[in-house]
């Protein structure tokens, strides 16, 4: 799956292959700095409102005063806008290019396939679906986990320092005085120890997705792939009856197909439960996620708000502090815990590897016997209905 890009005997689609590499290094590494900037931008804008609050509690507070104040504010949006545009100019851009390094992939990947492809050996089950729709997940599927991955890299390195440094600068509260023992570092390991919890429970809760996603693909291939015999060779899916009485025809000898729907009934049904299978595991993961998350992000304001009206002044907080000590928490913690965060796609995505896998290994292995074409056409026209019954025996244990 990779040598058929970055090995490729092409110097065209081999250039293409490791500049789009350095492309994807590229746009993580703004897109980190873009994070840090506009977190530095939090403390800064935020304190100056906090100020701008405080000089209008003031009664001796003078016009020059309030021009100062309004400059600095409006330096701060010209600063974010500076930002912003660097975001605006740089993302679409990478993620166009990223868009085509992904399709150059799946096509290397798809001539591989089809140079290797013998014709004159019965072909794995769901071929045609595993070198069009697999391949394409595929390529898609590593695009994302090199982004994301980098992005999560990039992002602790970015802004551990950043935690840890708050995490010097901000009282460790009291009813979480176990983490207070490891020093400067205790904000950096909550997220770690949050992170950890919500990835063991998301492995428990989304723990059957891989098996049941298989599982789909099998279905869906095989329905795919018999829709196309039912349009190409009606005998092998319909039943065949005389023609009525009372229709005119040359010979009575002619036959008409029923209709293909009872043929088709099992593995619609199979394929009926396996996504409610699938819905219903995806809903229990979705739930545990979106609590859990909404938990992490009100963890910061429940541990540091008190902090903003601490009557001790070497114990107080500004705004502009608590909304970056928020942001960083987040970006830590939301970069260990991109994995439970994804885990249906990931889960997808394994299901994908899977997949190609074996297709490639009955593709290159070499393990298949030639037969004659007759015999492989005749394994290709087997009636749909046994092989609903096939999948349909699968154990779904088997495939968890």
């Amino acid at each position: 799956m990779f040598a058929a890009y970055f090995c490729s005997k092409s110097r065209a689609v081999l250039a293409t292959a490791w500049a789009g590499v350095v492309l994807v290094v590229g746009h993580a590494c703004v897109h980190a700095w873009v994070r840090w900037a506009v977190n530095n931008f939090y403390k800064d804008f935020y304190n100056e409102l906090e100020n701008a609050g405080r000089l209008a509690g003031n009664s001796s507070s003078t016009d020059q005063d309030w021009h100062r104040n309004q400059h600095k504010v409006f330096m701060q949006l010209l600063e974010f806008c500076k930002i912003a545009a660097v975001s605006i100019s740089v993302m679409p851009v990478a993620k166009f290019f990223r868009s085509v390094w992904t399709l150059r992939w799946r096509l290397a990947l798809v001539r591989s396939y089809l140079e290797a492809w013998d014709p004159n050996t019965p072909a794995i089950e769901g071929a045609s679906q595993r070198a069009h729709e697999d391949s394409f997940k595929w390529a898609s599927g590593v695009e994302l986990m090199l982004t994301t991955g980098l992005d999560c890299v990039l992002t602790l390195v970015v802004f551990c320092p950043i935690l840890t440094r708050l995490g010097a600068e901000t009282p460790c509260p009291a009813h979480v005085s176990m983490l207070c023992s490891l020093g400067d570092a205790w904000l950096v390991a909550f997220a770690l120890a949050a992170s950890l919890v919500g990835l063991a429970g998301t492995i428990l809760v989304g723990h059957r997705l891989v098996g049941i996603e298989v599982q789909n693909q099998r279905i869906e291939a095989q329905l795919r792939r018999d829709l196309v015999i039912l349009e190409t060779d009606p005998s092998a899916v319909c039943q065949a009856r005389p023609p009525p009485e009372d229709i005119v025809v040359e010979s009575r000898d002619v036959l008409f197909f029923m209709s293909p729907l009872p043929t088709f009934l099992p593995t619609l049904a199979l394929l009926r439960s396996n996504y409610d299978s699938l819905y219903l595991n995806f809903s229990m993961l979705n739930l545990f996620l979106a609590c859990f998350n909404e938990a992490m992000s009100l963890a910061p304001y429940f541990l540091f708000a008190p902090s903003l009206f601490d009557p001790d002044p070497s114990k107080r907080i500004m705004l502009g502090s608590l909304i970056q000590l928020s942001d960083s928490f987040g970006r830590v913690f939301g970069a260990m815990s991109v994995l439970a965060d994804a885990w249906g796609d990931v889960n997808v995505f394994r299901a994908t590897v899977r997949r190609l896998r074996e297709f490639e290994v009955d593709l290159f292995g070499g393990a298949r016997r030639p037969t004659r074409r007759s015999t492989t056409r005749a394994k290709r026209a087997l009636p749909f209905a046994s092989l609903s019954m096939a999948v349909a025996e699968i154990p779904m244990d088997r495939v968890n």
